[in-house]
């Protein structure tokens, strides 16, 4: 007896789409197509990352969302959330709502893994994700095993399209996540504690990389890897592909300004004695990017680089942007500088003596 084609229809969308699948088992998840997607895009990046150092999360999904402030942790903070496993003994799983918000955990008793996630789906009659080795989705008890995982996580992504942003103005995109998610520290710590506005962190370009590497993964139309090998051997901080057209990006982060760090004879970090990253060594990274596009550019590469973004973001208490780079750097075709400054006031100070300023007093 063979499948008719409707049966057929059905079986290759159960296997090809995770919403679809789910919906089979909750009918409550047909209220929360277009977060659901989101969630799974999200999820599917931050697996990437957890992989490194090999400390598995998994998430039980409510289908609500919260607006409780006592846990501020998101799945997007997998960096804490791992620290937390670690701490447990690998026995908790994470209860998050449709937004990736933490609000509550699961302490199983015995370390987590894809068994034991997929047996709690079924006893509890939910959807649990497990980031381990595989990125698996279990649903009462139930395991999604699509055809070809990739694509479809791709796919997943592209269906929130229109909701992206396009790479087609890359200043936009990096001016958005400046405003959103740098500025004054909107979502990201980057200031020495106590020391705001004068010192950053220990090595603040990786804490701007992963912003923005998680920013472009969730908020434009494009997919991002961080530090990828360049064909010479040689790494940047970000590349970009865009998936529709195979435009090939890539961005270098820089910094100026002071930092703290940590003491190769002692474990504390300290802001005395900063680590200086000056203006010189800023226009020298300038130099080192144009290289970079000049040795992995060749016509026999199947991608070539449509565009190279020099990132600099302006530590220093008094701006020293915009920094003369030298007619080679500005007239490079395929080579955009953008930089921000980091240092903000409050609005008192920021407007005290415009009257005299503006000539009304």
């Amino acid at each position: 007896m063979l499948l008719s084609e409707e049966e057929l229809h059905e079986l290759n969308r159960i296997a090809d789409e995770p919403f679809y699948w789910i919906r089979k088992y909750v009918p409550e998840a047909r209220d929360w197509e277009e977060e659901f997607y989101t969630l799974v895009d999200n999820i599917k990046g931050i697996w990437k990352e957890c992989r490194i150092n090999r400390i598995n999360l998994s998430f039980a999904l409510t289908w609500q969302i919260t607006d409780d402030d006592s846990n501020p942790l998101k799945i997007m903070d997998y960096s804490e959330l791992q620290k937390m496993q670690n701490s447990n003994n690998s026995e908790l799983i994470f209860v998050i709502d449709i937004r990736g918000k933490i609000i509550d955990s699961i302490k199983i008793d015995q370390e987590i893994t894809h068994v034991s996630i997929r047996h709690i789906s079924q006893i509890r009659q939910i959807v649990i994700f497990w980031i381990g080795p595989e990125f698996q989705v279990f649903c009462q008890g139930f395991t999604w095993t699509p055809q070809n995982k990739g694509e479809v996580l791709r796919e997943i992504k592209s269906k929130r399209r229109e909701n992206l942003l396009s790479m087609d103005d890359i200043k936009s995109v990096i001016d958005t996540h400046f405003n959103q998610y740098i500025l004054d520290e909107a979502r990201v710590n980057y200031w020495f504690d106590g020391k705001k506005n004068s010192i950053l962190m220990p090595t603040p370009e990786r804490i701007f990389q992963k912003s923005l590497w998680d920013f472009l993964n969730r908020e434009v139309d494009c997919t991002a890897d961080r530090e990828p090998m360049f064909k010479d051997g040689s790494r940047c901080d970000i590349r970009i592909i865009v998936d529709y057209s195979s435009d090939l990006y890539f961005i270098e982060i820089k910094w100026i300004g002071r930092s703290a760090k940590r003491h190769p004879d002692k474990l504390e970090i300290s802001a005395q004695d900063p680590f200086e990253f000056d203006v010189a060594r800023a226009i020298d990274g300038a130099y080192q990017t144009k290289k970079y596009i000049e040795k992995n550019n060749s016509i026999g590469y199947d991608q070539r680089i449509k565009l190279a973004v020099y990132l600099v973001y302006d530590a220093y208490p008094n701006p020293v942007t915009p920094i003369n780079y030298g007619s080679e750097i500005k007239e490079s075709p395929l080579l955009e500088i953008l930089e921000y400054r980091l240092v903000t006031f409050s609005p008192s100070v920021e407007t005290r003596g415009i009257a005299k300023r503006k000539g009304l007093a």
